[in-house]
């Protein structure tokens, strides 16, 4: 591994660790990359559960990225909060999961929706919610073209995808075909792995030509096979580890012109013994769906990985060093995805300095950062009114549906721990301006920025109530 010093930062005391660190202008190069495979930026239709950052789906804007894939519901609101125009729902929705789904599409017209499907009994589930909610839903036939972890399989596909174009109610687009399990390290070899898994994939296409029926679209690949299929001309591609890359891409695609862009921070939190020396990097750090090494430390790349707790990395290296406790070390994990569904912030790097703490606005259990189980009252939203500096005068109305509208805000936002707290206040006169020294109520308001909802208060005296899912407490002035 290259041990340049790319990654280093010059303020580390600034550091919090364990503590995961982006670096702008390398997405930005991966992006370029990713183009430059694909031929046009109309071919792309990047996954955003690698990285759940506003932020990087906007770089990805700016270069002309306007259709995004996911996985939860959290990322589909990340998705409309960012203003895509395209969100596919990449793995088949349950029935609660398609109900909230409808929802936003309802809300989001503007947004072209859609999602897979891969069996029958969702099928006549989706019929029925979409009859019922008078919506079209867009769909893709998931096809399992040999990962057997999702999809059906090509042979059986064709009565489904007819029943599809078929309904009254539903919207083929096409097929999404994921072929993860390809993975051999020669280049030729993932060409011929590629082609010949895809070959099942033709042929029923072939057969729904031959029936009259039309596949407008095919989404094919994610990263590991990103470039196999950009050398098929019919299909659009899907990367998304390739924004940030990671140890375990890169071992596999050794060729691939993606740098690293993202890095985890730890410190030498203490050398219990001769040659042995433990970091504050366990679990809930790094990924650890495989086996030891899970991530491999700069400056440490000949140690041996003895063990892995929740808080604690335990190495064994045996050559001459001057380590002391407490020391800073940079890290790449083996799988980034799931190393970045671990932390609720990343550090913003560029060309050394620390410019910027950006929001993971997706949670590890796919909901969206301030936003409850129905998709409204977004926190992020709330901050940005808070700080428009558009509105008039030194106040700005509240939206109706978040608390009172009659309300004004009259002091700062402030965030403490998982709470953003702020205060407004309600004339006692409709429409009066509080600045002319009105009666009326000031109220102290707080919202948990992990639901997005009011907290529980237990033990409060004084006044108490909730309005539109946030709790607050009230004094009359007058």
């Amino acid at each position: 591994m290259n041990t340049s010093d790319w990654y280093k930062v010059a303020e580390e005391d600034k550091l919090q660790t364990p503590g995961l660190l982006v670096f702008p202008e390398r997405i930005k190069k991966n992006i370029a990359s990713m183009i430059k495979i694909a031929g046009s930026t109309e071919r792309l239709w990047p996954h955003v559960k690698t990285y759940k950052m506003a932020k990087v789906i906007d770089l990805q804007m700016e270069a002309g990225i306007r259709r995004f894939k996911c996985a939860t519901l959290g990322e589909v609101a990340l998705l409309i909060s960012c203003g895509v125009e395209q969100i596919l729902l990449a793995l088949q929705p349950t029935k609660e999961k398609l109900a909230q789904f409808i929802k936003y599409q309802k809300k989001h017209p503007s947004i072209q929706f859609s999602t897979l499907l891969d069996n029958f009994d969702s099928l006549a589930i989706f019929n029925k919610l979409a009859q019922e909610q008078d919506v079209k839903l867009n769909l893709w036939v998931d096809i399992n073209n040999g990962m057997n972890r999702t999809g059906i399989v090509p042979e059986m596909a064709a009565e489904l995808y007819r029943v599809i174009v078929e309904s009254s109610s539903l919207t083929s687009l096409g097929l999404h075909v994921y072929d993860g399990h390809l993975r051999p390290l020669d280049l030729e070899d993932k060409i011929i792995q590629s082609t010949n898994a895809f070959e099942a994939v033709d042929d029923l296409i072939k057969k729904l030509n031959q029936n009259g029926i039309k596949v407008p679209t095919i989404i094919a690949g994610g990263s590991p096979s990103f470039y196999p299929h950009s050398l098929r001309s019919n299909v659009v591609l899907s990367p998304g580890t390739t924004l940030l890359w990671d140890l375990g891409y890169k071992r596999i695609w050794k060729e691939s012109p993606f740098l690293n862009a993202a890095v985890v921070v730890t410190r030498l939190i203490s050398k219990p013994n001769k040659n042995i020396f433990c970091f504050d990097l366990g679990h809930k750090a790094i990924a650890s769906e495989m086996s030891l090494p899970r991530v491999e430390i700069f400056g440490l790349e000949k140690a041996v990985h003895k063990g892995q707790s929740e808080e604690h990395l335990i190495l064994e290296y045996k050559q001459e060093n001057n380590f002391k406790v407490g020391d800073l070390f940079y890290a790449i994990p083996y799988h980034i995805c799931p190393t970045v569904a671990k932390y609720n912030k990343a550090y913003t790097v560029t060309e050394g300095e620390l410019v910027d703490v950006t929001g993971i606005e997706v949670k590890v259990d796919g909901s969206f950062n301030g936003q409850n189980a129905e998709g409204e009252t977004t926190v992020a939203g709330l901050k940005a009114l808070i700080s428009d500096d558009s509105k008039s005068g030194w106040y700005t109305d509240l939206p109706g549906g978040t608390v009172n509208p009659s309300r004004k805000i009259s002091a700062s936002a402030l965030a403490f721990r998982n709470f953003l707290f702020y205060t407004d206040f309600e004339p006692a006169i409709e429409d009066s301006n509080i600045c002319e020294g009105d009666f009326g109520t000031s109220f102290l308001n707080v919202v948990d920025l992990t639901t997005g909802v009011a907290p529980f208060v237990a033990g409060f005296d004084g006044p108490l109530g909730e309005d539109g899912g946030v709790f607050n407490t009230t004094s009359t002035i007058g």
